[in-house]
């Protein structure tokens, strides 16, 4: 018996028997029916199933992973969310700031190989960030932010106060929240510090956002560390994005997953 251990957080919504409060759908097979096109292949694309079953699987080891390796998990949901962003197709005019994209059309119209300049250097400039972004934004609609277990203060919302943030003096947007989360992956990866004591909720309250300062050597790695969501608001905003992203493309899941229309789906 020795070889099992108790769940860390086993009073959330990720490991316990309870429904999820944003849409409520219990553990229980009957349901398999809302889903069985994706495993059946009835009318669903291949290449959209693929992509959505790869963000899922790291989205489902993240959660078995999570009391071993807190900051591996977390960058698991980071990946979760950059595969279904990688297929989702927006505009230029929304992807690239308008001196940019100015930039990139006076490029293209030199003669001879402005065009291919153009290719290669848009190319390059894959806006990966900003899609990840602007997705995640997209998928959380009003339901989203109306079903947190987390209390009052300590829950995602589309703009809110810290005051260990500019004295609570600024507005943080949840859009600021996800790109310090995807800038905390890219810490990682720069200095190789662990962040994994930062990213675990206070299992009392079960907080989505930071409500205390994290001291760290390097200063940056401080100020992202208190925008970014902890792992509990993560995995709900990538589980969130996961639902959306099945429901709008035509699995119908409930109708409280309905709202703006999905972004095109881009293949590979």
């Amino acid at each position: 018996m020795s070889e099992y251990r108790t769940v860390e957080l086993s009073n959330s919504g990720p490991y316990n028997h309870e429904p999820r409060r944003d849409i409520g759908i219990d553990l229980n097979l009957m349901h398999f029916e809302k889903i069985r096109s994706l495993f059946f292949y009835d009318g669903v694309p291949p290449a959209y199933r693929n992509v959505l079953f790869a963000a899922a699987k790291f989205y489902h080891r993240s959660l078995q992973i999570f009391d071993l390796e807190p900051g591996l998990a977390y960058l698991d949901l980071i990946t979760c969310g950059e595969i279904l962003s990688n297929h989702t197709d927006y505009p230029d005019d929304k992807l690239y700031d308008p001196d940019v994209l100015d930039a990139l059309n006076e490029l293209r119209s030199v003669p001879d190989r402005g065009e291919k300049a153009y290719r290669r250097l848009k190319g390059n400039l894959r806006q990966i960030k900003r899609r990840f972004t602007m997705m995640i934004g997209d998928f959380l609609n009003d339901n989203f932010y109306a079903s947190s277990q987390a209390t009052e203060f300590e829950k995602l919302t589309k703009s809110s106060k810290n005051p260990f943030w500019k004295g609570g003096m600024e507005e943080i947007t949840v859009e600021r929240r996800i790109r310090a989360a995807y800038d905390l992956r890219s810490q990682y990866v720069h200095t190789g510090v662990d962040f994994s004591d930062a990213v675990m909720p206070i299992r009392s309250v079960l907080n989505e956002v930071q409500i205390g300062l994290r001291q760290y050597a390097s200063k940056k790695m401080e100020e992202t560390i208190l925008l970014a969501p902890t792992y509990l608001g993560l995995e709900r905003i990538m589980r969130y994005c996961l639902l959306r992203f099945t429901h709008l493309h035509g699995i119908t899941i409930d109708s409280r997953l309905d709202g703006t229309p999905a972004p095109p789906f881009k293949p590979s």
